[in-house]
């Protein structure tokens, strides 16, 4: 048995054009036929240059090789998959994810 913790935060693609770009990003859409299989539309808000420098920045992004998972997963109960916040923190050093 594995146990690994993952100091990580979650986020999503609005939250990274706010970060990345400090732009105002809106899901507008999402797709998942003809190998768009997960894709996201989005409409960005702010002056032109900065638009033009994050769509510059998402064709840099969009040349990485896809991420690939290992034969098995595993999540340790349903809720995991709608949880927002895990009941602790992973800040308190305790790890609450197991992989068998």
């Amino acid at each position: 048995m594995q146990t690994t913790c993952t100091l990580a935060k979650v986020v999503t693609h609005i939250q990274a054009f706010s970060i990345l770009a400090r732009l105002i990003a809106y899901h507008i859409g999402a797709c998942g036929l003809g190998g768009s299989e997960g894709s996201v539309h989005l409409s960005l808000e702010g002056d032109e240059t900065t638009v033009e420098k994050a769509l510059e920045l998402v064709k840099f992004i969009n040349r990485e090789p896809p991420v690939s998972l290992p034969d098995s997963f595993f999540v340790s109960s349903a809720p995991d998959t709608t949880m927002m916040h895990w009941p602790k923190s992973p800040r308190s050093g305790e790890c609450n994810k197991t992989i068998l």
